[in-house]
């Protein structure tokens, strides 16, 4: 049972989807499939999330295996470095132990990768030869979290591993830039798509999470003005564009409430511009100053 002081928002909405990733890989991806997932009301246990999934001050050890073994789709980004690093194969395990759904994207690696002879001999001895360590940790571990009051299981069992990958040979997934499906192949143009092929099918299978759980209009200090002035915007003369297509950014420093904004904005019934319209994240430096801008461009 979970201590009622470290009970944050995992509690009141267990995630849907869980992110499981090597920190050795580049980030970008996984936050750039994050950050997508949110666009569509998704809100996915994200390590690198420290206001939903990890806030500040809780022990996120608990906090990952809870969320690991609650959700109802584990998203696993596969790569030489996850299959090599404690953590993200720990989760893996657990996705399965726990019969969650598991999506994998084969970021670096083919599906056939993962039972391929050479392959599987050098990932087989990168466990063995961290496996006393590794054992030692999560017995640490274990004996930490069950002194805090967590009844939560451990269980690291690196001789399941191989088998797990196994599993994972014969799940339909998406490998980087290619659709992998048992009908085919189907090039990626680019990254972008092979996200947006991603949250599709993520969305296919699970509605998005409620409004509450994203935006809470009551913080949001005269937001219904500002969302019925998204409204007008698309309706005046000046604002479409030659092809007929009425583009509106939104643009600001992060954490001054884009999102919440733009949900208010895109779900309110009186400005009647949700159904028509597309939502689309960009980031980027200001030339002027050193402030990290993130925007949101509506178009119709």
């Amino acid at each position: 049972m979970e201590r009622a002081d470290q009970s944050v928002n995992i509690n009141e909405h267990l995630p849907s989807i869980f992110l499981s990733h090597s920190r050795r890989q580049k980030l970008g991806f996984v936050t750039h499939l994050y950050h997508a997932l949110r666009d569509v009301r998704h809100l996915p246990f994200f390590d690198k999330d420290s206001t939903h999934s990890l806030p500040p001050g809780i022990e996120y050890p608990p906090r990952i295996f809870q969320a690991c073994q609650a959700c109802k789709i584990g998203v696993v980004v596969l790569s030489e470095g996850y299959l090599t690093t404690l953590w993200p194969m720990l989760e893996l395990q657990h996705l399965i132990s726990h019969h969650r759904r598991i999506y994998p994207l084969f970021y670096e690696l083919q599906p056939a990768d993962l039972t391929y002879p050479e392959n599987l001999s050098r990932w087989k001895k990168c466990w063995k030869e961290n496996e006393e360590r590794w054992q030692q940790r999560m017995s640490n571990l274990q004996k930490f979290m069950s002194s805090n009051g967590w009844e939560i299981e451990i269980g690291l069992a690196i001789n399941s591993w191989e088998k797990n990958l196994e599993k994972l040979q014969y799940l339909s997934g998406e490998v980087r830039y290619r659709i992998h499906l048992h009908n085919g192949q189907i090039p990626y143009q680019s990254e972008y798509d092979y996200i947006q092929v991603i949250v599709s099918n993520i969305c296919d299978l699970l509605p998005p999470l409620p409004r509450k759980y994203l935006c809470d209009d009551a913080n949001i200090k005269g937001g219904e003005r500002m969302a019925q002035e998204i409204a007008d915007s698309f309706n005046q003369q000046e604002s479409l564009g030659a092809d007929g297509v009425t583009t509106i950014g939104v643009y600001g420093i992060r954490g001054s409430g884009k999102t919440q904004l733009c949900g208010l904005a895109v779900s309110d019934p009186q400005g009647g511009i949700a159904p028509l319209i597309t939502l689309h994240a960009t980031q980027g430096w200001r030339p002027s100053s050193s402030f990290y801008l993130r925007g949101y461009i509506f178009s119709r």
